[in-house]
């Protein structure tokens, strides 16, 4: 039966190719992910947003990435100013993700006069975030 589940699934995926399930909570989502597209010694900028970024700082330790942990306050998201200052600053392109604990963390800031940085044309980090309280809203 499961095969035929999945068989069924390509075309509400519109694909050939074969289509995994992947059973777990939330956290088990987060290390697939990590796990899936960054290395052990990886570095890694995080911003302090409240509980999850917390649970994300841990779970990145745990897999061995180099991890920058920005303070913040539990009440307000990631500063845009700091991240922009951080990955600027960046000239060998080491970051190789910015993770927060919440999507919503990232949306605080006003992005409407948002200025292009000068690494706007070059290689970006990857960007992690927990997009499930998102669709609770």
């Amino acid at each position: 039966m499961a095969k035929e589940v999945l068989e069924g699934l390509r075309p509400i995926f519109q694909t050939n190719s074969f289509v995994a399930m992947y059973p777990s909570s939330g956290t088990g989502a987060w290390e697939a992910a990590l796990v899936n597209t960054l290395s052990p010694g990886d570095r890694v900028l995080m911003f302090e947003t409240g509980h999850f970024s917390q649970l994300w700082l841990q779970l990145a330790q745990k897999m061995g990435f180099q991890v920058e942990y920005v303070p913040g306050s539990w009440r307000a998201g990631a500063a845009a100013e700091e991240l922009e200052s951080r990955l600027n600053s960046d000239k060998s392109h080491e970051i190789k993700a910015v993770a927060c604990g919440s999507q919503r963390d990232f949306n605080r800031g006003d992005q409407r006069n948002r200025r292009p940085s000068p690494r706007d044309e070059s290689p970006r980090p990857l960007c992690a975030a927990d997009g499930g309280a998102r669709f609770l809203l």
